[in-house]
């Protein structure tokens, strides 16, 4: 039976010879039946044999490796474990767990991480913006890679385009005068589109076109560059007339001019002549200028003898002043 297995062992009573009617009944010996017990874990099939009656009891692993989209935890066997009556299998049962995933953005360089479900699908709440650099602006276009469903941690960064940020270089006259706007990209070097400055001349100075400040380099931003003149100081000529005699020199603006020749006067038979001063009156050179020598001058003295038959008498002598 589901039991026993049985063995036959004899009669009872023991057969002898015949002496009347007898009943003979059959005995058997008993042997407990043993059955398999077939475990089945994650797939996997071991096996063991119990005795009739006895209660199976597992003695191996019950984990079941988690797979990406859940994690396992044994709850029990499947049918409910029972004393032996007969070959029997049980699989073991488990609840399941869905696994979550870590999700990283990376915008511009900065980390932020996100808990998903397995399955999920990701949207990112935070800004996209990418603040502007002195050479660019930013526009974004996307993650990279593309955002799918969560099956794994993932890092997702955002992906841009870029524009030239335009920068305004303007050039200018010393006094403020634009002479050329141009628009330009950071990096490239500005060059001057417009004819070579000029500076028209003063009394004092000639101007010539020396360059620019600040010295022109890369653009990095806005910049304004200004004209610079080097100065040369004007000379004049400067005429000396002493005596009617006319002479020349070159001095430069601002200088006091200073006559280096003789101003002597030759006397004449009239007068004798005393250097007075120059007229107009020396000043700094501001232009060409002519200054004549001006003289004091003096009635000359003669004397004046009387001889009579060889004796002198007198001698007198006048002046006048004029």
């Amino acid at each position: 039976d589901a039991q026993y297995t049985y063995t036959f062992t004899g009669w009872d009573p023991v057969i002898t010879a015949v002496t009347g009617d007898a009943d003979y009944t059959a005995q058997y010996s008993s042997t407990v039946n043993s059955y398999t017990v077939t475990w089945v874990v994650d797939g996997v099939t071991t096996t063991e044999t119990y005795d009739y009656g006895a209660t199976p009891a597992f003695t191996g692993s019950t984990d079941k490796a988690p797979d990406v989209q859940y994690t396992y935890t044994f709850s029990g066997w499947a049918p409910a474990i029972a004393p032996v009556t007969g070959n029997a299998t049980y699989t073991a049962q488990y609840t399941q767990t869905l696994n979550q995933y870590t999700v990283t953005w990376i915008v511009d360089g900065v980390t932020t991480t996100e808990t998903y479900d397995y399955g999920a699908t990701p949207s990112f709440s935070g800004s996209t913006d990418k603040a502007p650099d002195a050479q660019y602006t930013y526009t974004f276009v996307g993650w990279s890679p593309a955002i799918g469903a969560v099956t794994g941690d993932v890092t997702y960064t955002a992906q841009y385009t870029s524009a030239d940020v335009p920068y305004t270089v303007t050039f200018v006259d010393e006094d403020g005068t634009v002479l050329d706007t141009q628009t330009m990209r950071y990096g490239d070097t500005p060059v001057f589109a417009g004819t070579t400055p000029t500076k028209a001349a003063d009394a004092q100075y000639t101007y010539t076109f020396s360059g620019w400040t600040p010295a022109i380099t890369a653009v990095t931003g806005d910049v304004t560059y200004t004209a610079q003149y080097t100065a040369t100081v004007n000379q004049y000529t400067i005429t000396w007339i002493v005596d009617g005699v006319t002479t020349t020199q070159l001095l430069d603006y601002g200088a006091t001019p200073s006559f280096s020749g003789s101003t002597d006067k030759a006397p004449t038979a009239q007068y004798t002549y005393t250097f007075k001063e120059w007229t107009p009156a020396l000043e700094a050179v501001k232009g060409e200028a002519t200054y004549t020598a001006a003289y004091d001058k003096t009635l000359r003295k003669y004397a004046v003898t009387f001889v009579s038959n060889g004796e002198t008498f007198s001698s007198s002598s006048s002046s006048s002043a004029a």
